[in-house]
Parts: C-alpha cells; structure tokens; sequence
C-alpha cells in the first residue's frame, strides 16, 4: 500500500509541474503561483496527499526535483536583474512560503476572497491579480531592502524614512 501511495503522491508532482508550466499571465514567475494555487484548488486530495508527512524522504526528493523544475522555467527570468543567486533564492522561498499558504488555505475552504465573501477563489482573474500584487510587492521590497543595506541582504534593515 506505501508503494501505491509513494506512486500517486509522484503523480501528482508530475500534474502539479504541468499546472505551473502553463501561461496565465505571461509573466512566468507568477504563472508558477498561479499554477500551483489551480491545483490545489481542482486536485484537492491530491495535493494534501503531497503534504501528509507519510514518507518524509520521498516528500524532501520530490520538493528538491520540483524547485529544479520551477528554476529552469525562470532562466533568465528579467524581473530578477540585480539580485544575485542568493538573493534570487530568498526572494522565490519567500513567495514560494506565501504560494504555498493560500494553495493549502484554498483547497482546505479557509480562504476566502476579499471582494466576495461568498466564495473562496474561484474567480480566476481575481486569483491572478492577487498573486501578481503579493509577488510584485515581495519583489519590489526585497530589492528596496537590499539597496538600503548597500546590497547586503543580511544587515540589519536601516528603518524606512
């Protein structure tokens, strides 16, 4: 029964890649969210069969396999001019935290939008802003932190005048 389920949970990685490999926007860094957010949304169990805990190794190997997959669909990646590897890597943890919260927030039924509070992201262009603004805003503040620091991201901020 555990090489069943380690086979679904692969599966579903596999399903997830390709919901994030889609153009929603054209902006290939929020398409990755966007498409993460659609799974959770139309494979509900699926994506908390990924998350379960059951078989720790497999999750870590598949996480791993997963942000390869999401680097190499942001080669080159514009938007991401200016910061090094480093701190490219920090900025995309960030979001990926933040993508991860509202996927898990939505397919649990938790999330509810704030334009309509009758229904948890089902609009699809609402959904789409959304995640364009906080990735936006993740961005545009990250690189205004590290300009305030003289490109050194792990100083103490110096506080907003």
């Amino acid at each position: 029964m555990g090489k069943l389920q380690d086979e679904v949970v692969k599966k579903g990685w596999g399903l997830i890649q390709e919901y994030e490999s889609k153009r929603y926007t054209g902006d290939a860094w929020v398409d990755q969210a966007i498409g993460y957010v659609h799974f959770a949304q139309k494979e509900k169990n699926l994506f908390m069969c990924m998350f379960d805990g059951r078989n720790l190794k497999l999750q870590r190997k598949m996480l791993r396999e997963h942000w390869v997959h999401l680097s190499r669909l942001l080669d080159n990646y514009k938007d991401f001019s200016g910061l090094d590897e480093k701190q490219s890597l920090q900025i995309r943890y960030s979001r990926g935290m933040l993508t991860h919260g509202v996927a898990t927030s939505i397919s649990m039924g938790w999330s509810f939008l704030p334009e309509n509070n009758k229904a948890p992201f089902k609009n699809n262009e609402v959904l789409a802003k959304y995640l364009t603004l906080a990735s936006q805003a993740l961005l545009k503040g990250f690189k205004e932190v590290i300009a305030r620091n003289d490109g050194d991201n792990h100083k103490q901020d110096k506080p907003l005048k």
